[in-house]
């Protein structure tokens, strides 16, 4: 696969400034944040995750605006920019989460929390290990919500009423099972198969954004 890296950094000057306000925000939380860094539930982190997802897909999904209307103009095949779309929303999970390992697993964090005083480090720090993973299995969850969202909401054949419904009935799935890893009586085999059915359902949205983008108009 052939990355047309102009046309990449073009659709990542759009999302900049979101990209840059979470970068020094993931950054700042991961350093002072005294709590152990646990993903467990709906938490701070999930609805960062969230947030962040929604905004870049937001601003790299709007296909009627001035500026998409011009890359379409631009005689670029339908497959080449939803491909650069999708690679510009996970360089942007990339930059919040490679300076999260760096932080995490070079143990950068550790050492500032034991610098501070904090009881918990850098005895319980192997503890926070499994957090980037945690974080970028949730990146690559939630991902492909937005991406199929946003791309049927362009689409002149589809009610953007039912496409909105759709991503909240999602991510209200997606909250159960996060909220399932903290409860006892839920059995870790459930909790698993449920994570992979629910990877299988946005691979296949993630495809048929994929197809419903290429054969249909998305521009004004």
């Amino acid at each position: 696969m052939k990355i047309n890296w102009t046309l990449l950094r073009w659709q990542l000057r759009q999302v900049y400034p979101i990209n840059l306000i979470a970068l020094i925000l993931s950054v700042l939380y991961v350093l002072f944040t005294e709590e152990l860094l646990l993903f467990t539930g709906i938490s701070l982190p999930l609805l960062f995750i969230l947030l962040h997802v929604g905004l870049v897909s937001f601003m790299l999904g709007r296909f009627h605006s001035a500026a998409s209307q011009y890359l379409y103009g631009q005689g670029f095949s339908r497959k080449e920019l939803w491909r650069t779309n999708l690679l510009a929303n996970l360089s942007s999970m990339l930059i919040v989460w490679i300076p999260l390992c760096i932080l995490i697993y070079f143990g950068l964090r550790s050492q500032l929390q034991d610098y501070d005083k904090n009881y918990r480090f850098p005895v319980l720090a192997p503890l926070e290990y499994s957090f980037p993973i945690a974080v970028l299995v949730t990146y690559l969850l939630i991902l492909p919500l937005f991406q199929y969202c946003f791309v049927r909401l362009a689409s002149p054949l589809r009610r953007s009423f039912n496409s909105v419904v759709l991503l909240i009935c999602f991510l209200l799935i997606f909250g159960t099972i996060a909220t399932s890893f903290n409860l006892a009586y839920v059995p870790t085999s459930v909790v698993i198969l449920a994570v992979c059915g629910f990877a299988f359902a946005s691979l296949v949205l993630l495809i048929k954004s994929s197809k419903l983008h290429q054969s249909m108009e998305v521009r004004n």
